[in-house]
């Protein structure tokens, strides 16, 4: 891998870490709200388990963000109807590659840290395809995770 790419994955490794952690924290029982990502610093005393991304590739051009369908019955979206994401959850860095999570966006956002809801949509992405990446504001998004 290049340095670029070196830098990317330890970025993401970070955000993986970070987020292991909080999960963590709202697991355990005398946590009653759920864990902070950065204990307190960039998250103020808002609870968040999730760092949501945008990633830009090589091949798409630095002006858009990458998206993927939230839909895993569209195997493309040249189908009319077909909502995208470009916002996502980073859920493991292995071998050289990055999984994914799309996240939708709530339409009904009671709280701004709960901006986001999970899919089942996940995409394995190669580190060396991205060119760059975006980090937004830390959010609680309510998913199931079983190997934490």
């Amino acid at each position: 891998m290049n340095h670029r790419c070196d830098e990317i994955a330890m970025t993401l490794e970070k955000i993986v870490e970070i987020q292991r952690r909080a999960v963590r924290e709202e697991r355990r029982e005398e946590f009653c709200d759920f864990g902070r990502l950065t204990n307190g610093e960039g998250c103020g005393f808002i609870e968040c388990n999730t760092r949501p991304i945008q990633l830009f590739l090589c091949c798409g051009g630095p002006e858009r963000p990458w998206s993927l369908p939230i839909d895993r019955e569209f195997d493309g979206c040249n189908i009319e109807g077909c909502e995208k994401s470009c916002v996502f959850r980073v859920e493991r860095v292995q071998n050289g590659t990055v999984t994914v999570r799309a996240l939708k966006e709530k339409h009904e956002c009671k709280d701004h840290r709960e901006r986001f809801e999970a899919t089942d949509s996940f995409e394995i992405i190669k580190l060396e395809n991205i060119a760059a990446l975006r980090c937004l504001k830390d959010a609680f998004v309510d998913i199931c995770i079983r190997n934490y």
